[in-house]
């Protein structure tokens, strides 16, 4: 049943064919579905553990030893616990009997002004206006009623779960204030050393039975309160975009298409339609500073080597990614006459909208600048926090073999053991450093995939207005009087557009070759190090391998399809002009369509500098030319832990080989500690690297 709601709700996203009303509605649905969906999977999973703490309460409750006292503190735990679990289960209860009642009511208005049987668009309880469009009013009610029972599973599911954690944590609780309350007084009693033994002794025994009983609730719910967090995380931010779009402006189609990209961009003064005031040329100094500070830190980092070659790595890609973002913020920050015209353009087509048709292509394609804003968000936000999770245990385990040197010093945020290890850093500044670095490492984010969304949405945009200009050139009617005035507006269109597009190619001509060179080169790097991962099964570093291989081709992909769409879109111009009557059209109108084919054989392409077309090819070509590296270091890892699995260890270094010394070679002596007792030094050359 969780799978059927969840598979309603992502065809509903897919088709979006509703106002932005039910998009917040669609997210949390989509939210709650996840988590009641966690809810049923892990507990059955761990099924076995978490029977084990049950029989553990069950017995503790039914101890026939057990004092007043004791039942005293239980009970405070137990209605602890209850009450959480009650005030969940009400606000839920409520919250979600209001929803039913007021989707109802407002149908049932719909339905007395309309018949029974008339064909109308209702709004339901889980949002399938796009779905179940055009129902009677009788077919409604029945799924109504269906997805009233799928509301109420997903609320069941996610109360049940949480109320059950809530209450065999507060037990455990309440046992280890029990369990310190006999401590304390076996302290106030003197007792001789035998005596102090067998009361010390069973103590310590339910000290171990108490932390195995609370692992056994980490490993149950530990994955689950971890994607709980994730999930509400991206929620909360992307409710927030949303709820501004549906308030924010009274032009449905503007807020739509321009809110996400300018709530994304804002914070890092990279808007284009902002007011460049002091204020936002303060945002842009500060994100450009903290950008530069963590690009010099990972700089010092590989420059003093002295932690492990993963946090190294670690190092080399915050690097990387840091001067990507630096180059994207300052050069659309050096190009922003060209963004603001693309910008001011959009929204006068915006404004300009005479029909339908021209409607829905600029909404599709502005849903489609969404969806890529909404992938930005989530690598964003969700790599920010994994990759800090990941370090940090990472610097832990560092920390425990060098805490006498680094001290607190290894659990940054962003690798800066080396960095910051000839300071003294109090914890309250650690905790103040840790705080800015994960800021910047946000910033970071928002500033290379933000700029992304700005770039790529405008881009889009213009491609929806190509999309409009080839309908107009196939649906030109030549019967209408001033054909000549009408059919050249259509190529003045063209014109402006060509100019719009060769602006947008002016700003990222350089950051393509900057993205391109670092994403070729990471992605080998940190496809070398998923390898490495692989042979030696460590699952941590496998996953934020694969996390950063993601993010990067992720980036050449929305660059690569994109590219290619706009470079189709310019050609497919002059074809549209072909399938028009032109051959009906007078002599003086037919002559111009000559410049329309001649400008189509020259479309204008992203491309990485001045050499490199950004489309599917150039995007393949990156692709093979990976995998075939990746392949060969493989390859080369295998054949090497094979040798080594082969020769013996007493042989010595791999280089060192025995065999007949050539009268063109001179034999080097090797260190003594290298050799077989039973060889003699002139028996070895040393074969170069």
């Amino acid at each position: 049943m969780q799978s059927l709601t969840m598979i309603n709700v992502l065809i509903e996203s897919f088709k979006s064919c509703d106002a932005v009303r039910d998009g917040l509605d669609i997210l949390r649905l989509i939210e709650s579905c996840m988590h009641a969906w966690s809810n049923i999977v892990f507990p059955r999973i761990y099924m076995k553990k978490i029977a084990i703490n049950l029989n553990s309460a069950i017995d503790d409750w039914s101890s026939p030893f057990m004092k007043k006292e004791s039942r005293i503190v239980m009970m405070g735990y137990a209605r602890a616990g209850r009450l959480i679990a009650l005030t969940h289960l009400i606000a839920g209860t409520t919250a979600g009997a209001l929803w039913f009642i007021s989707v109802f009511l407002s149908n049932k208005q719909k339905a007395a002004i309309t018949d029974n049987d008339t064909v109308a668009t209702w709004n339901f309880v889980i949002p399938s206006t796009c779905l179940y469009k055009g129902v009677s009013y009788s077919t409604y009610k029945i799924l109504f009623m269906m997805q009233v029972i799928q509301g109420s599973l997903i609320l069941i599911s996610e109360c049940a779960c949480d109320s059950f954690f809530f209450g065999i944590t507060m037990h455990l609780c309440g046992q280890l204030e029990l369990l310190g309350i006999q401590f304390t007084e076996s302290n106030k009693k003197h007792y001789d050393e035998k005596r102090h033994r067998n009361v010390l002794g069973p103590l310590v025994k339910r000290h171990c039975q108490l932390i195995a009983l609370t692992r056994n609730i980490e490993d149950a719910f530990n994955i689950n309160i971890l994607l709980r967090l994730l999930i509400i995380s991206v929620v909360i931010a992307s409710s927030v975009h949303l709820s501004l779009i549906a308030i924010m402006s009274s032009n449905d189609d503007i807020a739509y298409a321009m809110t996400l990209v300018k709530h994304l961009t804002v914070p890092i003064g990279a808007w284009p339609l902002q007011e460049y005031n002091k204020f936002a040329l303060l945002r842009h100094i500060l994100s450009s500073f903290g950008l530069s500070v963590v690009v010099i830190v990972q700089y010092l980092e590989l420059y003093y080597n002295c932690t492990s070659a993963t946090a190294n790595l670690d190092a080399l890609t915050l690097f990387s990614c840091g001067i990507l973002a630096l180059t994207k913020i300052i050069w659309f920050r050096i190009y922003a006459d060209n963004l603001i015209c693309n910008y001011s353009s959009a929204m006068n087509d915006y404004v300009t909208i005479d029909t339908e048709e021209k409607r829905i292509i600029m909404r599709n394609h502005a849903f489609w600048g969404r969806i890529i804003c909404i992938i930005a968000l989530l690598i964003s936000y969700v790599d920010s926090v994994i990759f800090i999770v990941g370090h940090a245990q990472l610097s832990s385990e560092e920390t425990k073999i060098n805490i006498t040197i680094f001290g607190h010093q290894a659990g940054y945020a962003i690798p800066s053991t080396c960095t910051l290890a000839h300071f003294h850093i109090s914890t309250d500044l650690y905790l103040v450093i840790f705080i800015l670095q994960y800021i910047y490492l946000v910033i970071m984010c928002i500033s290379n995939h933000g700029s992304d969304s700005v770039f790529l949405h405008i881009v889009l945009h213009v491609c929806g207005q190509l999309e409009i200009l080839k309908a107009n050139f196939i649906n030109f009617d030549i019967t209408s009087p001033k054909v000549y005035e009408r059919f050249n507006t259509l190529i003045l269109r063209h014109d402006h557009l060509i100019r719009m597009t060769r602006k947008l190619a002016e700003i990222i001509r350089f950051v393509l070759m900057v993205q391109l060179f670092i994403s070729s080169m990471l992605i080998i790097i940190v496809g070398f190090q998923f390898i490495i991962a692989l042979t030696t099964n460590d699952y941590g570093m496998m996953s934020k391998s694969f996390l950063v291989l993601s993010a990067f081709l992720i980036q050449l992909t929305l660059y690569s399809i994109v590219g290619d769409y706009l470079k189709m879109q310019m050609e497919e111009v002059a074809q549209s002009v072909y399938h028009s009557f032109w051959y009906d059209l007078p002599i003086k109108v037919t002559k111009n369509i000559i410049f329309i084919m001649m400008w189509t054989q020259f479309p204008i392409k992203l491309q990485a500098g001045y050499f490199v077309v950004v489309d599917l090819g150039t995007y393949m070509s990156i692709l093979k030319t990976s995998i075939s590296y990746l392949s060969v270091l493989r390859v080369m890892i295998e054949a090497d832990s094979v040798v080594n699995t082969e020769i013996p260890s007493y042989m010595g270094p791999l280089w060192l080989h025995r065999r007949p010394l050539r009268s063109d070679t001179r034999p080097l002596r090797p260190h003594m500690g290298l050799l077989h007792p039973y060889m003699r030094p002139s028996q070895f050359h040393i074969r170069p690297l």
